[in-house]
Formats: C-alpha cells, sequence, structure tokens
C-alpha cells in the first residue's frame, strides 16, 4: 500500500510540476527533449524452451502461464501475451487472417483502425505484424500483433498499451519483437 501511495505522490508531484511549467509560458514538449527510458533485457526460455524472448528486466508486474499462453502487465498501462498453437488444416494467408480478424470485430461491434498489416517470408517461418489503435473508455488503445508461422505451429506475441504512452514504449515493443527466437519442430 505504501509503493501505491508514493507512486501516487509522485505522480501529482510530477503533474503539478508540468502545470507550472505550462502557466509560465513554457510548452514542455518544445524546450524539453524527452526522456525516455532505457531498459536492460534478459532472455527467457518458454514452452519447453522452443521460444526465447528478450525481455527489459524488472520491469512486468504481473506475470502469469496458463495452458499455451503467457501472459505479462506492466500497471494496466501494457499488457503482452504470447501463445503458441498447431497449424489446423490450410496455412493461414495475409488475407485470409485480414478479413478473419475485421468479421469477428464488426461481429462483435468492436472499431478497429488498422495501421500496419504486412508480411515477411524468411527462410523457415513468414512473420505477420498487424497494428492498430481502438477506442476505449479509458482512451485509445495501441495494439501490435507479430505472428511467427512454421510448418505445423504457430506463435502469436500481442502487445498492447495505453496509446497515450506508446511513445514510453515503442523502442521496448520493437526490441522484444525483433529479438524473439522460435525453434518450430522439423518439419517431416
Amino acid at each position: 500500500m505504501a509503493f501505491q501511495d508514493e507512486s501516487i505522490a509522485k505522480i501529482q508531484k510530477y503533474t503539478r510540476l508540468i502545470r507550472q511549467k505550462q502557466e509560465k509560458g513554457k510548452d514542455t514538449k518544445a524546450s524539453e527533449p524527452a526522456l525516455l527510458p532505457i531498459y536492460e533485457y534478459e532472455e527467457i526460455q518458454v514452452f519447453h524452451h522452443s521460444i526465447s524472448l528478450s525481455l527489459p528486466k524488472q520491469f512486468f508486474d504481473e506475470k502469469l502461464a496458463i495452458e499455451n499462453k503467457y501472459l505479462w502487465s506492466k500497471n494496466k498501462e501494457l499488457a503482452m501475451v504470447l501463445s503458441k498453437q498447431a497449424l489446423e488444416g490450410e496455412e493461414i494467408q495475409i488475407e485470409q487472417l485480414k478479413n478473419t480478424m475485421e468479421t469477428e470485430l464488426k461481429k462483435n461491434d468492436i472499431y478497429v483502425e488498422l495501421e500496419e498489416f504486412q508480411e515477411v517470408q524468411e527462410e523457415l517461418l513468414r512473420k505477420i505484424t498487424i497494428a492498430c489503435r481502438m477506442p476505449t473508455t479509458a482512451g485509445y488503445m495501441y495494439q501490435t500483433q507479430l505472428y511467427l508461422i512454421g510448418h505445423k505451429d504457430w506463435v502469436n506475441l500481442t502487445i498492447t498499451c495505453v496509446e497515450k504512452k506508446k511513445y514510453l514504449y515503442s523502442e521496448m515493443i520493437a526490441y522484444i519483437q525483433q529479438h524473439i527466437k522460435v525453434e518450430f519442430p522439423n518439419e517431416s
């Protein structure tokens, strides 16, 4: 409880300082460079060492592993879900994925603005990246999904954050996505 009170006090102090600077006629965004956090990363292994992730040390408040999913969260500002599943039936096509996503969202009355939808074919896997933003009662949320598709399995890494904090986390999100390593089973 003391930690929460200290955090609230720090946020209130920071907010008060920003208001004071703005009242003095200073534009804090133009006059001072934004100080982005620098993270130290550690590699973790999940799914019986078939996936390794580089995550910031001591960053996430909560971690949970259930069935075929791993979940991490930070102060209700950022959440990350990693799942791995066997491919069933036909190979996943990017247009099919996009259409299914849009259909399911519309069916559930969820409005989403797609910002990025791309596919890259690598030697042993396909990478599909989707980035979007969506309105919520708490403001806009930013979400990025990375699909890594092998011959028999696929992995999905979904990272969601409060859009107004996206600038704080964008470099970290990109780092995590670029440094994920997946060992798919042999294609025999």
